[in-house]
């Protein structure tokens, strides 16, 4: 295999990227998958790319099913191009892709780009997805934060978390629709059938922190009269790697249409409650 760390200078941000990248290379080229894609990777509030790496088996999934993984450092200000906060939007879906495609030659197409994400991730996954759908084909989003205006109530909890919210929102503390996935996802299913990315969630049943399980309900309500490919995913379950893990594998089935995720995840005792808008 191939596991890089790469310091990578993003225009966007005027500065370096700390991106994990995983290339799996290390079986017999008779025995290799075909390289299917790119599954970016986006970690939650207060971890880094390194923790898809080392807290998950994320590279063991990529190896056995044919992906590269990309994991970049996206800093606590869940993904966004902030009033104050740098552009961390635009640097995630325009300017890292372009230099890591310029250094590895990493495919570009996007029937081969996929973006995913852990809590404050799964917001930033589907935030990137939803606002450049032309960019992914399917976006994956567990016990993702997908009610922004929650989200943003939930940063007034202190003195550090509201200097946060102001880098992102700026003085006026007002969630405009570029931020607001709902609005986003309405604004997709206007779109051609092709051009929509897939949707896929997951939460756990026992997931407490910051209402995650009524905000992808909510979302779920919200998209549900939507012509979007949407599931939902839930099963017993906390906001830890855990499920993240499972989440990641049930991912890679769903993006492959093969079941994948539900053959690795055979030997896990929790049923899952799967919620899909009707085609």
């Amino acid at each position: 295999m191939a596991f890089i760390t790469a310091e990578v200078a993003v225009p966007e941000i005027y500065r370096t990227f700390t991106t994990y990248i995983y290339y799996p290379t290390d079986q017999p080229e008779h025995l290799r998958p075909e390289i299917r894609g790119v599954i970016t990777l986006l970690h939650g509030m207060g971890h880094s790319g390194a923790a898809w790496m080392n807290a998950s088996a994320a590279c063991r999934y990529a190896a056995d099913n044919g992906y590269i993984l990309v994991a970049p450092f996206g800093d606590n200000y869940f993904y966004t191009d902030g009033a104050y906060s740098l552009p961390f939007l635009t640097a995630i879906t325009e300017g890292l892709p372009a230099q890591l495609r310029r250094i590895f030659n990493l495919p570009a197409q996007r029937e081969k780009n996929f973006i995913a994400g852990a809590s404050m991730g799964g917001y930033g996954a589907m935030l990137a997805a939803l606002s450049r759908p032309d960019l992914y084909a399917a976006v994956g989003s567990f016990s993702g934060s997908l009610d922004f205006y929650r989200m943003m109530d939930e940063l007034d909890r202190d003195e550090m978390a509201r200097n946060g919210r102001t880098a992102i929102l700026g003085p006026g503390n007002t969630v405009p629709p570029r931020m607001d996935l709902v609005h986003l996802a309405a604004e997709v299913a206007k779109r051609p059938e092709a051009q929509r990315p897939r949707i896929f969630c997951t939460v756990g049943h026992q997931d407490k922190v910051a209402d995650v399980v009524q905000q992808n309900q909510h979302f779920r309500q919200a998209v549900s009269g939507l012509p979007l490919d949407y599931t939902l995913e839930m099963w017993d379950g906390l906001h830890n790697w855990t499920f993240w893990d499972r989440s990641l594998a049930e991912f890679i089935g769903f993006i492959q249409n093969d079941g994948a995720g539900a053959r690795v995840a055979a030997g896990w005792e929790h049923p899952i409650t799967t919620y899909q808008n009707s085609k």
